[in-house]
């Protein structure tokens, strides 16, 4: 812990099975059980050892590497809730992390409206993932190296989707951009399948290769963001943002 005992700067060498953050902690800084949480055995194997962490009421943040994968964590913050094994930031409506690494189907319920910075990063069994009509925004790399997800449901209400949130999503069909739909990233839908998807007059911004290399028969409504000569072009900045075919 800090000086001040409001940080917990390292759990990696925590012996107990359950770990209970004491009172008065206020932020779990980032890789705190994360690497760190297994010890050598006599034989020199790694022995994981936490299995639980408890959140006390005083804590205010924590990031999604603060604490390590497939561990059960209990929260009497007010700030954090624990609901279908999704840890939530009640504040922002967020979804900061998905603590069962071995999901096959998550169904997200109201009033989520964020998906957060690498929230469900490195799901690999994940297959479909079932959105609320209240989400808003799906952060970088939300979703990346999900390599088994097949179906997700880009609801209208969405109006960002940030760098590489779906990055290396290689089984992913895309079939449409959400209607309101604001903001694309850097190579937000590398490595997915798209097919006949339009970009919506809504667009605002789009980032460096948004698309993957297969995608066809992109269309676009957009005045600013044009097709021409299987280009995707920003007519106002003046340049080439990829080669679609």
């Amino acid at each position: 812990y800090s000086i001040d005992g409001k940080r917990l700067l390292d759990g990696g060498e925590c012996s107990c099975e359950i770990y209970e953050i004491r009172e008065g902690t206020e932020f779990i800084c980032a890789g705190a059980f994360d690497s760190k949480y297994s010890i050598f055995d006599r034989f020199g194997s790694k022995k994981r050892k936490v299995k639980k962490i408890i959140l006390p009421s005083s804590l205010l943040y924590l990031a999604y590497y603060s604490i390590c994968d497939n561990c059960e964590i209990e929260s009497r913050s007010p700030y954090y809730s624990i609901i279908d094994k999704l840890l939530i930031d009640n504040r922002k409506k967020s979804i900061v992390k998905c603590l069962d690494k071995f999901a096959n189907e998550v169904v997200i319920g109201e009033p989520i409206e964020e998906i957060g910075e690498k929230a469900f990063i490195n799901c690999e069994v994940l297959r479909e993932v079932v959105l609320p009509n209240t989400i808003k925004r799906i952060c970088k790399n939300a979703f990346r190296n999900n390599g088994m997800l097949e179906s997700i449901n880009l609801t209208d209400s969405i109006e960002a989707i940030e760098e590489d949130a779906f990055f290396y999503c290689k089984s992913l069909h895309i079939n449409k951009l959400p209607d309101n739909l604001v903001h694309i990233g850097n190579s937000a839908f590398s490595w997915c399948n798209m097919n006949g998807v339009i970009i919506p007059n809504s667009i605002k911004y789009i980032g460096n290769a948004p698309f993957p290399k297969n995608c066809t028969n992109l269309q676009s409504c957009s005045e600013r963001f044009v097709i021409e000569n299987s280009l995707l072009i920003d007519k106002l900045s003046k340049t080439i943002i990829q080669l679609i075919d």
